[in-house]
């Protein structure tokens, strides 16, 4: 993945990234990542790419369910009951998607570790300089940061090189760019994103948890924020 044609590099890019889980305890385990990136051209145009859903295998025999298997590996049941149990179609087509354009299923943690930091290595050496962006960074940057360091490799808040990078949580950045008050209801910036749609984004967006799509509407509403900023200076 790290040998690529020479290509100009754009001055700064925006990793967006989207991580679902087993859980939020010591126990669990990272289900899937999705990555996209972007930048805003020279006529301050939105210009976005997504990259592969990496997945872990989670091993589920076919004989149990995936209640049972949840509670056989010690992986939070509030998340299970909450989130999953509504979306199990989601985590069966996504434990068996091997579509080699969409989606690369790993086998082991240290597979997926590894995997996930050339797909950065990748994505950094499209841009002089990157941030990264995510809808909940307290959350998904723990997650990353663990399985990154697992196998080695450095942590998010560096780059691939060692040089050190900010963060943004998608919804704090809007929140000031709108004026508005922090609030803890993620509905009370649906109309500043629908501004920022219809407005700048223009194209589709999809949110249905599978993270490739919620990482490239996390970015697209950050670059769509970017463009507002340009605009009301």
């Amino acid at each position: 993945m790290s040998e690529q044609k020479k290509e100009t590099k754009k001055p700064m890019g925006v990793i967006s990234i989207d991580v679902e889980t087993t859980g939020a305890t010591d126990k669990d385990v990272i289900v899937a990542i999705g990555i996209s990136h972007g930048y805003l051209t020279e006529n301050n145009e939105i210009a976005t790419s997504k990259c592969p859903r990496l997945v872990l295998r989670l091993g589920k025999p076919e004989d149990i369910s995936w209640e049972d298997h949840w509670k056989n590996k010690g992986w939070e049941k509030r998340c299970y009951d909450e989130f999953w149990s509504n979306n199990l179609n989601v985590l069966d087509k996504m434990q068996a998607d091997t579509t080699a354009e969409k989606s690369v299923l790993c086998r082991t943690e240290d597979s997926f570790s590894n995997i996930l930091n050339m797909a950065l290595e990748d994505v950094e050496a499209k841009y002089e300089k990157t941030i990264v962006v995510s809808d909940t960074t307290c959350f998904d940057m723990f997650f990353v940061n663990k399985c990154l360091l697992s196998g080695g490799h450095k942590p998010i808040y560096y780059t691939r090189e060692g040089q050190y990078r900010t963060g943004f949580e998608l919804d704090s950045y809007l929140t000031g760019l709108a004026r508005q008050n922090p609030s803890t209801d993620w509905k009370d910036m649906e109309q500043f994103k629908k501004m920022l749609h219809d407005k700048y984004i223009k194209y589709p967006l999809v949110h249905d948890h599978y993270p490739e799509n919620d990482s490239h509407a996390v970015l697209s509403y950050f670059l769509g924020g970017w463009l507002y900023s340009i605009e009301k200076k």
